[in-house]
């Protein structure tokens, strides 16, 4: 839920330095308070969470990443848990512009749907998909849906990829949430997970920065060249760290 690099967009000069920074072995979170909302669209935030609760999904409470808001970002994490428990809901908006192409103009009110699965391995489902170009872990399974698409249209995508995976691990099941403190516990696994496949890569990797150079409208050839200086700035760093 949340990756910082959803809304960071370094340039080639500091990518390897702030993926090593957001991407660290802990993130700190706080308690949100209503003057966290003043540049936050509370509608909105409103609207969607009573959607949820309609479907009987089960308030947990409003947080703030302080390591977001360290990097000139304030937003709210407003939590939500299925019936069940087996689904962790994440809603939140980015106050920013992004200059992907095809969300110009467009609020980025972000949906994400999580579950873990016993095994340690994860499914997360997002309306991410014209704004997080990032390789995930292959311990998180990742469906990135267009940034309008309707919750329920989500909902039923996660659902039904939850179901498969279970149906195809016989006697698997899933984490429980019931509280803000397991939301936060989940939270802290799979950003571990996280945190390991960024540090086996040396933190960055050229194919997923390529695509981030071209999301915002930079040509093949600079997007290469943007790509490799970041790989090799990350070998360079990896043979110091090692020496």
């Amino acid at each position: 839920m949340l990756s910082p690099t959803k809304i960071v967009s370094p340039g080639s000069a500091n990518i390897l330095a702030n993926n090593k920074r957001l991407f660290q072995s802990a993130q700190e979170y706080r308690d949100a308070v209503d003057s966290d909302f003043e540049e936050l669209d509370r509608d909105r935030y409103e609207k969607t969470t009573q959607e949820l609760l309609d479907r009987s999904y089960r308030l947990l409470g409003d947080r703030v990443s302080v390591t977001i808001e360290q990097q000139g970002v304030l937003t709210v994490i407003r939590v939500l848990a299925s019936p069940d428990g087996t689904t962790l809901a994440g809603i939140y908006h980015f106050p920013k512009t992004s200059r992907n192409r095809g969300v110009e103009g467009k609020t980025l009110f972000m949906i994400d749907l999580e579950t873990e699965f016993g095994d340690g391995t994860f499914l997360m489902t997002s309306n991410s998909l014209e704004i997080n170009q990032l390789t995930p872990p292959p311990a998180i399974k990742t469906q990135r849906l267009a940034l309008e698409t309707p919750l329920a249209e989500m909902i039923e995508a996660h659902e039904s990829y939850k179901q498969q995976a279970l149906a195809a691990r016989p006697g698997s099941s899933c984490t429980v949430v019931d509280t803000m403190e397991d939301a936060a516990e989940f939270q802290k696994r799979e950003h571990a997970v996280k945190v390991a496949f960024r540090t086996k890569i040396g933190h960055v990797d050229p194919e997923e920065i390529h695509r981030i150079a071209k999301s915002k409208g930079i040509d093949d050839n600079t997007a290469d060249a943007i790509a490799n200086a970041a790989n090799e700035a990350a070998k360079k760093e990896g043979e110091g760290s090692s020496g």
